[in-house]
């Protein structure tokens, strides 16, 4: 009796299991190339080369949107405080946005070197 009811649980775990991949697998997701991909996964802390500077950023905000979502970066510059806004949609469109001092300017994914941070060692 103890054996049935077991086997009645674990039969709904694994099914429950299933049903949760199979939502998940159906799922938009965002579809970008592993460099863009790097841009959207940066977190506090991360330094980043851009116009061979190198740029710490310092804040990471999500705004989840109608057809994917933007991540706004919070930087820190040589010359200051700058934004850095990744836009990433579900039909694979992917645009950043540099704001520094007010002049806000398109910018491609290649002039963007991300420094992981595995890549940093202290000497």
């Amino acid at each position: 009796m103890l054996g049935r009811k077991l086997e009645r649980h674990e039969c709904s775990f694994w099914i429950g299991l299933l049903e949760t991949i199979r939502a998940w697998w159906r799922t938009d997701r965002i579809r970008v190339s592993p460099g863009e991909g790097e841009l959207l996964r940066l977190l506090p802390g991360s330094i980043i080369l851009f116009e061979c500077q190198p740029i710490e950023i310092l804040q990471r905000h999500v705004e989840p949107q109608e057809s994917g979502k933007r991540i706004r970066y919070v930087c820190q510059t040589p010359a200051g405080v700058a934004e850095l806004s990744v836009k990433a949609k579900a039909d694979a469109e992917f645009s950043l946005t540099w704001n520094q001092a007010g002049n806000v300017r398109s910018i491609s994914h290649h002039d963007i070197t991300v420094w992981r941070r595995q890549d940093l060692v202290d000497y």
